[in-house]
């Protein structure tokens, strides 16, 4: 079911990034579910975008599914203390810097489905990444922007997007503010929603590709 979910949200995410061809999208299913070590997806996912240029806008998005997959499926057939491996410290060592914190949302999603709970923006915080416990602050200054603006639960996709365009671009949130809270705003939009949420979005059409990939997780699960 997760596995279908990441299809789903990664197909999404290509069509609200514009991108349509199916030759694409079929490639990019067949990386992520490829029988391979994660590395080695990760180099043909690499080398995949590195030929597709119209997919390099939205290169860590994608990869957050393509670990999310790994966490979902591929690690159902690995050794009990896979993670403790020195090939899980090679994976983590080579892709330290990859990605965005859009995996943390999807993490928590899926979190939500096994407890039968809605996605809430203060769950996500203080249940999720527990960012109001000491041995967790370095989570809590990642999340600072998200922290200091929970008030926007209360407004609308304008006020996200009049924050989101003040948030310094070296902030590691500053590309999927937008859509991280529009998600929790609203995380089962209308078609009405969606055309509200584009009309205010900072920067089309990477916000959309984040909105719809956290949107059609959810709905997918």
């Amino acid at each position: 079911m997760i596995n279908q979910a990441i299809q789903e949200s990664l197909i999404a995410g290509l069509e609200a990034g514009g991108v349509n061809d199916e030759k694409i999208v079929a490639r990019l299913v067949e990386i992520f579910s490829a029988d391979l070590p994660f590395l080695g997806k990760v180099a043909n996912f690499d080398q995949f975008v590195d030929s597709n240029s119209e997919l390099e806008f939205f290169r860590e998005v994608f990869f957050d599914l393509l670990i999310l997959n790994f966490f979902s499926e591929d690690t159902e057939n690995l050794k009990e203390d896979y993670f403790e491996s020195e090939e899980w410290e090679e994976v983590e060592e080579k892709t330290l810097d990859r990605g965005t914190e859009l995996l943390n949302i999807l993490l928590y999603i899926s979190e939500c489905r096994d407890e039968n709970i809605e996605p809430e923006l203060s769950d996500f915080l203080k249940e999720f990444l527990l960012t109001d416990e000491s041995e967790f602050q370095d989570e809590h200054s990642i999340y600072e922007v998200v922290i200091a603006n929970q008030l926007l639960m209360e407004s609308d996709f304008r006020e996200i997007a009049k924050v989101a365009e003040n948030i310094e671009e070296e902030d590691e949130l500053a590309s999927i503010f937008y859509g991280l809270m529009s998600f929790f705003l609203i995380p089962k939009p209308d078609q009405k929603d969606k055309e509200n949420f584009k009309a205010s979005a900072p920067d089309q059409p990477f916000d959309n590709v984040v909105y719809e990939i956290l949107a059609t997780y959810l709905k997918a699960l």
